[in-house]
């Protein structure tokens, strides 16, 4: 496991956690056909929350920490778990309690999937997130990988090429664009001439312009033809594009605004929902802005 989670720490917590397991696999939150199945092949509590802290780790071990399950508990009331587990006393027993104030690891799953379904759509997410962090470049470079996963799921295009350097590293630029022309994909070739002058090899790219490059390679063609300039290299099969395909997700089974909360709760948990209501003011999102006064209000009266 990591070295935070012991063997013996895991059990311990999956005992806790057998009673409430599912409400704690939709706080991570881990995607539903996963759920559904734990449920299937688990008969004991015990064993489906085992199961669900074992994929956790399995699908993200740098996020399988303690502090993060620590956040994930805090979020859905469960102090005493944390208590019986990591023998703590309380959180911060002798820190004055701001009962009156609403802040961003008070969200709980529930309420940060009605916020996506108001900020998914039409890139919200995106504009609110801006905003939010104007002045944090950090944050800005945070969010705009949040962008490369968007619309569907992830990009095939950028896997295929990184498998193209796997099996051609010395392929030339020009080799690619040549296929490119096969299928009559101009735009590629316009972009790659406007953008990568004085570069050979694709290996020259770096990794922000290989993915920029993958982008225009997917375009905006449905279903993308990505695939048909694989084609064009013997090194790929029917059965590798297929293969690659498969890194595109299903329809709304992503969430970016889910995403950018679950960032916003590891390294922002204390940031006051006024915060956030300020923003979705700013871009005219009172939709939003009021459905965050409701959980403010919810949160501060459960706290209290």
């Amino acid at each position: 496991m990591t070295q935070n989670i012991s063997s013996l720490t895991k059990l311990k917590l999956a005992q806790c956690l057998a009673e409430i397991w599912k409400e704690f696999a939709e706080e991570i939150p881990l995607p539903k056909y996963k759920i559904a199945s734990i449920e299937q092949e688990q008969k004991l509590l015990v064993e489906r929350a085992h199961r669900v802290l074992t994929f956790w780790y399995q699908s993200d071990p740098d996020a399988f920490n303690e502090n993060n399950i620590k956040m994930k508990l805090k979020s859905l009331k469960r102090n005493d778990i944390i208590r019986a587990v990591f023998g703590e006393e309380d959180d911060q027993p002798a820190k004055p309690k701001e009962t009156n104030v609403s802040k961003v690891e008070d969200l709980s799953y529930r309420q940060i999937r009605v916020l996506s379904d108001f900020l998914d759509p039409d890139y919200g997410w995106e504009e609110f997130a801006h905003h939010l962090f104007e002045h944090d470049n950090e944050m800005i470079n945070e969010i705009q990988k949040l962008r490369h996963e968007y619309a569907g799921g992830g990009n095939p295009a950028y896997l295929f090429l990184k498998q193209l350097l796997q099996r051609r590293p010395n392929i030339l630029l020009n080799e690619f664009l040549d296929a490119c022309k096969e299928v009559k994909r101009a735009d590629i070739i316009h972009y790659a001439n406007e953008n990568f002058s004085g570069i050979s090899y694709i290996s020259e790219l770096d990794k922000n312009q290989l993915r920029d490059f993958a982008d225009k390679v997917r375009g905006n063609i449905v279903p993308s033809n990505w695939a048909e300039i694989a084609s064009e290299f013997g090194e790929f099969s029917s059965e590798d594009i297929k293969r690659i395909e498969l890194e595109r997700l299903a329809p709304n089974s992503y969430s970016p605004t889910k995403k950018l909360f679950e960032k916003l709760k590891q390294i922002h948990p204390n940031m006051e929902l006024d915060n956030l209501i300020n923003v979705c003011e700013k871009i005219r999102r009172k939709d939003v802005a009021n459905k965050l006064r409701e959980f403010a209000i919810n949160n501060s009266s459960i706290a209290q």
